[in-house]
């Protein structure tokens, strides 16, 4: 297994992680918004504050970022789309998403996103990262069962 690096995410890394996402997060993205993958991954890069694709070698294996809410909040939106059979690599995912999760409080000192409730192996990766946890309501296009996840950055 290659190592797993984080680099700033382009438009080519969200070609090949729509070619080959993982079914759960292709539900998800229909499920929440509509859209498919690619205009899902495009979208979300050209509206995050920040966002990386993590790299197994040369080819990324996820793509994650974070967005303002709206320019009246201080909440940013944490996501990550990605390929199927990423899940082998979720301990460098998870090392790798607590050096992450600190830079997104600093920009965003709150983050607030939602998460289908079918999508077992994200609600892990998240409540490993520390993220609170919601019972699931319904939400998104589909009003399907999603948990809203949350956490704010330590007050000083």
């Amino acid at each position: 297994m290659a190592e797993v690096k984080i680099i700033d995410a382009e438009k080519s890394h969200c070609v090949a992680v729509a070619l080959q996402i993982r079914h759960t997060d292709r539900d998800e993205v229909a499920a929440s918004c509509g859209l498919e993958p690619m205009e899902a991954l495009l979208s979300s890069l050209d509206r995050s504050t920040h966002c990386w694709a993590a790299m197994e070698g040369s080819e990324p294996v996820a793509i994650f970022g974070v967005g303002a809410v709206s320019l009246m909040s201080d909440e940013g939106a944490p996501w990550m789309l990605a390929v199927e059979g990423v899940e082998r690599l979720s301990r460098h995912l998870v090392t790798l998403g607590r050096a992450y999760v600190p830079e997104m409080l600093n920009l965003h000192p709150r983050l607030a996103n939602h998460v289908d409730a079918r999508n077992a192996a994200s609600i892990r990766w998240l409540s490993r990262l520390g993220f609170t946890i919601d019972p699931p309501a319904p939400f998104g296009l589909a009003g399907l069962p999603f948990h809203r996840f949350t956490m704010e950055a330590p007050r000083v």
